[in-house]
């Protein structure tokens, strides 16, 4: 989904919890996926923890502990 509204022209940032995406397969194909994501433009933000959502437009890069963006 994050791919197809990155190529729709909207600007995407993926939001984890976790170190890496699908942290449960391999991470030569994790490490393959963030590649491919962010070479398409996707922002990758990583170890996040949301602390609140408000307004009608989210902010959540302003409201997420900033760990690692890509």
């Amino acid at each position: 989904m994050s791919q197809a509204m990155r190529r729709f022209g909207s600007k995407v940032t993926m939001i984890d919890r976790n170190g890496r995406l699908m942290s449960k397969e391999d991470p030569d194909v994790c490490d393959a996926l963030r590649s491919l994501l962010a070479d398409e433009g996707i922002d990758i933000l990583l170890n996040a923890r949301i602390k609140q959502v408000s307004g009608q437009m989210w902010r959540l890069g302003e409201c997420c502990r900033r760990a690692e963006w890509n």
